[in-house]
């Protein structure tokens, strides 16, 4: 099969969905049905879809697939891989009942992606932020497959333990791990901090994992203007990507596709 990766421009190569991956996702449903908050499942699901990436990809470029591609590159392949194997799927319709679904198609998914180029407030974005005491320089990009797996697997270290412990424990501690589940995706877009104040530099990356509880904790103490514009980056990734991954229910209207373990589920 022949992907398009909206990043690169071009196609890649990959080998079509196996039986065994399948299971995989099914698995990981099962389990998504146990965790009290979701948070574990979804970070499963990731790891699955990248780890599919990889084994399926025949292109010359698969040794540094996760180097190379993005998250919306990610979702973007995936995506062709699941309307190649079946351009159908089924979808919720009620929120409040799992069993109301409807069946749309998702076959002009391919074209959709070629369709349109990433703009530049998707790829990436600088911003200087000046006070009295001295500037904030935020350099936003696009994440990696890579950077979003050791961030993944970070977070998954911090609140396993809150999970092993019960849904006691998690309701417990609910309001830490979902601020930490906030700030720890907004840093996935930072490539680059630098702080000036008093003639003296800090550089933050959040790109090792070793510093990044106490990263995390500096980017709470500063200035919730540099916050809001990271945010402001992550919805428009997530608006394009809403604009190239969508389908069209009963009713003629566009909804986003959700690229999950549901996508394989139905097939």
């Amino acid at each position: 099969i022949n992907a398009y990766v909206p990043t690169l421009k071009r196609a890649l190569k990959f080998r079509p969905l196996s039986v065994n991956q399948m299971k995989k996702f099914i698995e990981i449903q099962v389990r998504a049905a146990k965790d009290e908050i979701g948070i574990l499942s979804s970070l499963d699901t990731v790891d699955q879809l990248n780890k599919l990436l990889v084994e399926n990809c025949v292109d010359k470029d698969a040794s540094s697939l996760l180097q190379k591609l993005t998250i919306i590159d990610r979702d973007s392949i995936v995506a062709q891989l699941r309307a190649d194997n079946n351009p159908i799927i089924d979808v919720h319709t009620d929120d409040n009942d799992a069993k109301k679904t409807e069946q749309v198609s998702i076959d002009h998914i391919p074209e959709s992606i070629k369709s349109q180029k990433i703009p530049q407030n998707v790829k990436g974005k600088d911003v200087v932020f000046t006070f009295k005491s001295g500037k904030i320089k935020l350099k936003l990009k696009l994440p990696t497959l890579q950077h979003d797996t050791h961030i993944n697997a970070y977070f998954k270290s911090q609140v396993s333990p809150y999970i092993r412990k019960g849904a006691d424990k998690v309701q417990k501690n609910l309001d830490t791990i979902l601020s930490q589940t906030y700030f720890i995706e907004l840093c996935k877009y930072i490539e680059k901090l630098e702080v000036e104040k008093g003639g003296n530099v800090t550089v933050l990356t959040f790109d090792d994992t070793e510093t990044l509880t106490e990263q995390l904790n500096f980017l709470e103490e500063l200035p919730s203007s540099l916050v809001s514009e990271i945010n402001k980056f992550v919805r428009n990734v997530k608006d394009f990507k809403d604009s190239i991954l969508y389908y069209v229910d009963s009713n003629g209207e566009q909804q986003p596709l959700v690229v999950d373990v549901n996508l394989f589920t139905t097939i």
